[in-house]
């Protein structure tokens, strides 16, 4: 089972997801402005490349953004649409970011929309039905396509997200009328703004975190905010759900109490041990993320292709944690 730890502080966010009582997953987000992935904006087409196929558009930050031309049009664009339609500089586009400012590099940004909900993920600019390859029963993947084959806009995509199994017709419904309406509020903000400007910001990361991670095998909800707490408990107002949210007022720290600062001083730190004595050593630079293994201490009893064998196979089990 799982336990989710909430920390929240003026400065930062940090959420940490325990799995039989170890770390599985930690994100942190600070109140800085930087994280903007997923959020919306009206830009304007500062300049166009064509020997990169791509073009920097200006969202209203200090940097411009990066499109590539191809995500200009909507995913089933067929080559004469593309081709009928023309780009040039300062025309405006509704844009969405898909990764942050990254050292010298601004944000790079896409013309096709999804717009997340607890149940689905909407897309407004194809026409595509899917269902989370987590929901593994086939007779539950039809029912639930059904549902959408019926309730679905034409013109747009729905994908039915691993929180969805076994919901009624009538909650997917209503979180469709939830992203239909937000999709629509986007866009009327988008044709009364007069220049670039966001016109959608993404959920914070408490409410990200309950949104996607807050299913049926989480154990516990644990946060120290009791705004958090308030606000979490609107959202999932079933006693079912609401009964495994708790408010954590204790005196020693949450993630102390949860032995969580050494688990992340060892995850964060350049050398990662391995418990047969050998290591990991993380670089990451711009362009990738660089990972060695050595064996160090361990030397093992048999041959040389045995001990790193048996290295390997504790990295790659790391590695992906």
């Amino acid at each position: 089972m799982k336990t989710i730890i909430g920390n929240v502080m003026p400065e930062e966010t940090r959420m940490a997801i325990l799995e039989d009582g170890r770390l599985r997953d930690f994100a942190v987000e600070r109140n800085d402005d930087m994280h903007i992935v997923n959020h919306i904006y009206k830009g304007t087409i500062q300049n166009i490349l064509p020997s990169l196929q791509a073009a920097f558009v200006n969202i209203g930050r200090r940097k411009n953004a990066f499109i590539y031309m191809g995500d200009l049009f909507p995913r089933a664009a067929s080559k004469e649409e593309i081709q009928q339609m023309h780009v040039s500089v300062g025309q405006s586009i509704l844009v969405q970011v898909i990764k942050d400012e990254q050292g010298m590099k601004g944000p790079k940004v896409t013309t096709n929309v999804s717009l997340a909900g607890r149940y689905a993920v909407l897309m407004p600019t194809v026409d595509y039905i899917g269902v989370s390859k987590k929901i593994r029963d086939e007779e539950e993947r039809n029912r639930l396509r059904r549902i959408v084959s019926d309730i679905k806009p034409q013109g747009m995509g729905l994908i039915i997200r691993t929180v969805a199994k076994g919901v009624s017709r009538d909650e997917l419904l209503g979180d469709l009328h939830y992203l239909l309406g937000t999709w629509d509020s986007i866009r009327q903000r988008y044709k009364l703004a007069k220049k670039p400007t966001l016109l959608y910001r993404e959920a914070d990361l408490v409410m990200r975190m309950m949104r996607d991670h807050f299913t049926a095998d989480v154990k516990q909800v644990v946060v120290d905010s009791r705004e958090a707490y308030e606000r979490i408990c609107q959202v999932f107002p079933d006693p079912k759900w609401r009964s495994r949210v708790r408010f954590y007022d204790g005196s020693t720290p949450i993630f102390e109490q949860y032995h969580l600062e050494d688990s992340l001083k060892d995850l964060m730190s350049r050398i990662v041990p391995l418990p047969s004595g050998g290591n990991l050593v993380i670089d990451h630079t711009e362009a990738l993320t660089v990972i060695d293994v050595n064996s160090s201490k361990y030397t093992g009893n048999g041959t040389l292709q045995e001990t790193i064998f048996h290295v390997n196979k504790e990295a790659a089990v790391e590695i992906a944690r």
